[in-house]
């Protein structure tokens, strides 16, 4: 745990930021995110009255909440800790100002280096949680020399903002903070260590003739590192009608991009070090790192790990159950149904804990899916994009329960928008999967041939890409050739499961008939 956060007891009660964690007792008592950042800022900042506009802008930042949802917080964390709106021994009501923190509180473990004294200096510690990454977009520079565009850089800095402060895996610093470094060159290391957020968001805007160009960088604020950039070029005179597209772009690849440093960052790092985050940080990469029996052995491991760590965590649960998910749909367990009761059981924990995060719906989401209540998953998924709508795991897992469903050319949708959202996502190959078996389901079994090469072509390493390949293939006719293709997946993968692959191919048709087709062509390429 950095030195930086103690944890803090008042009465019965503890908040432990590291494993945000809540304790009334020895009992640990199970917080939405939302009510637990409200706690512990109201905590941090306790020597004063925190007015309700500064805790509508950290808890949603660059969003439009009513006052209604922070009260309900609030009174959510008074019923948490055995307080109530007619007592107020823990939190007061200030009326006409906001709430204050009131419960004598003993901090436990290592001091915070100082105490905040302004909204500014108060945002990053509040708000960089433990292990969770936080992350500070800076106004975008206007480099064109005419003024006009100064206007065009804002809306775009506010505009990412605002769509960065949907992705439920981010701690974003807010626009007003981000702002006081507006036409001040900084080092994005002293932007870091002045806000303590671990990632800066850096932009420029310029005009090259008829054209606007949008320059970006995701930076590593502790190294100084370019983690990720792009640019995009538009006419001028187009410029309005695509800049949604500009920034949904930026939001969503940048979501990807920051998951992927944060793997990176766990892998650096001895396990034995890390907290829930960091664990389960590590086991997604695992995950996307093999897509095999040995990379599912890994994350599951490291996701119970992170379960045990911290059992309040609803991600951890989240991703136990998908991960468990899985190797139900693959087979790679013993006990079919013991894998599936798991698994439903450990993201219906999780959704109890935490029902409106977006990245526990999207897993619940994968969960039904993947044990066979496509129908349910499509609601979930909806909600979850609903939330975080530039989210590329949440758009093609929507795009592949629809499938499930028989839903194939309304998935097509989703599932190229998923390409969109994040065009070099780890997970492509099974992106471009989804298309496959879309266009199997629809009966186009050319383009389902043409969609599995590109799968093939991002990553050979999971033997669905091969089977899809090897179905499409005999679907347009070539029969021979998929069973060449299969051949070569037995050699690589002796684990690659036919028994997995018909009951597979079963649950992708559009229905029964089709079913049946497609099982015989699993069984007329695949050896005996």
């Amino acid at each position: 745990m950095p030195e930086s956060y103690p944890s803090y007891r008042f009465g019965d009660c503890s908040v432990s930021p590291a494993t945000r964690e809540v304790r009334r007792g020895e009992r640990v008592v199970t917080l939405e995110p939302k009510v637990f950042d409200l706690l512990l800022y109201l905590v941090e900042n306790r020597t004063r009255v925190v007015g309700k506009d500064e805790l509508l802008e950290a808890l949603w930042p660059g969003v439009v909440v009513a006052e209604s949802s922070l009260s309900r917080c609030v009174m959510k964390a008074r019923q948490a800790l055995g307080d109530d709106g007619g007592a107020q021994r823990i939190i007061r009501t200030v009326h006409g100002r906001g709430y204050q923190f009131v419960a004598d509180v003993v901090e436990e473990g290592p001091a915070p280096v100082h105490q905040a004294a302004t909204v500014e200096a108060a945002l990053p510690k509040a708000r960089q949680s433990p292990g969770r990454p936080s992350l500070v977009v800076l106004p975008f520079a206007n480099i064109s020399g005419e003024s006009v565009q100064d206007y065009l850089a804002d809306g775009l800095t506010q505009d990412i903002t605002t769509e960065l402060s949907r992705n439920g895996w981010l701690f974003l610093i807010s626009r007003n903070s981000a702002f006081t470094y507006r036409n001040n060159p900084v080092d994005p290391r002293r932007v870091g260590a002045e806000l303590g957020v671990r990632y800066v968001v850096e932009g420029t805007l310029r005009k090259l003739g008829d054209t606007l160009r949008v320059s970006t960088e995701l930076v590593d604020a502790q190294t100084g590192e370019q983690v990720w950039a792009e640019r995009f070029d538009r006419p001028l005179d187009q410029f309005f009608e695509m800049q949604d597209d500009i920034v949904r772009g930026i939001a969503g690849s940048l979501g990807t991009e920051v998951t992927r440093a944060e793997g990176r960052r766990a892998y650096r790092a001895d396990v034995a070090t890390l907290d829930a985050w960091g664990l389960v940080q590590r086991g997604i990469a695992a995950a996307f790192g093999g897509f095999n029996r040995a990379s599912v052995n890994e994350a599951e491991s490291l996701f119970r790990q992170a379960v045990k760590l911290a059992p309040a965590d609803p991600r951890a649960h989240a991703f136990l159950g998908a991960i468990l998910a899985v190797r139900y749909i693959h087979r790679w367990t013993p006990d079919l149904d013991a894998t599936a009761a798991e698994a439903w059981h450990e993201g219906r924990t999780a959704i109890n804990i935490a029902p409106d995060d977006s990245v526990v719906l999207g897993q619940w989401g994968e969960i039904n899916n993947f044990l066979g209540e496509s129908h349910i998953a499509v609601d979930i998924l909806r909600r979850a994009t609903e939330l975080d709508p530039n989210s590329a795991w949440h758009q093609a897992h929507l795009g592949f329960a629809l499938i499930a469903s028989a839903r194939a050319e309304e998935a097509i949708g989703y599932i190229e928008e998923a390409m969109r959202l994040s065009p070099k996502d780890p997970g492509m190959h099974w992106i471009r999967c989804g298309l496959a078996w879309a266009c199997l389901q629809l009966e186009r079994n050319e383009e389902a041939v043409a969609h599995a090469r590109a799968a093939f072509a991002e990553y050979s390493g999971w033997y669905v890409t091969w089977s899809t390949l090897g179905v499409a293939q005999a679907a347009t006719g070539n029969v021979e050739t998929g069973r060449e293709t299969i051949a070569r997946l037995v050699r690589l993968d002796p684990d690659a499961s036919r028994a997995a692959a018909i009951d597979f191919y079963r649950y992708i048709a559009r229905d029964a008939q089709q079913g049946d087709a497609l099982c015989e062509l699993v069984e007329a390429i695949w050896p005996q």
